[in-house]
């Protein structure tokens, strides 16, 4: 009807963005946990907790900015540089 499969599977490849997404952020306690056990066992749970808060916030705050660019067509250049950052991050 309006969009077809093509709509349908841009509505699945966003889904599993934000639930890859929402997954991480919301499973850090588990990490953090790990974290302080094993890797970094010197390290203050305040000094930890604080990546999880910055990638919370990073999440919405950057939709304003990141909305205008991929309205206008660019996609593509925005997966290429989200990947880029996301790998050397």
């Amino acid at each position: 009807p309006e969009g077809g499969v093509r709509a349908w599977v841009t509505v699945a490849g966003a889904w599993l963005e934000l639930f890859i997404s929402f997954g991480l952020v919301n499973s850090f306690g588990a990490l953090e946990d790990y974290f302080v056990r094993a890797y970094l066992t010197k390290t203050s749970l305040s000094a930890i907790g604080w990546v999880a808060s910055v990638q919370s916030f990073l999440i919405y705050a950057v939709g304003p900015f990141i909305g205008t660019p991929f309205d206008r067509g660019y996609f593509y250049h925005l997966i290429l540089a989200g990947a880029a950052l996301y790998t050397f991050s």
